[in-house]
């Protein structure tokens, strides 16, 4: 099994993900594009599966 990506933690990226996704009170929607610090990002991977991430960019 591949290893599961890992984003740079403080690293800035511009990313959309494919499904609703809540992290504390925030809910991310597929329809907005955010800018986003890796440690995010690997949060959301960590809770909802690599899938979850249409797209991220370094920004």
């Amino acid at each position: 099994m591949a290893e599961p990506i890992e984003y740079e933690a403080d690293a800035s990226f511009i990313a959309r993900v494919k499904q609703i996704v809540e992290i504390g009170p925030i809910k991310y929607l597929p329809r907005d594009e955010m800018k986003v610090k890796g440690r995010l990002l690997n949060k959301i991977v960590g809770k909802y599966g690599e899938s979850v991430i249409d797209y991220a960019n370094p920004a």
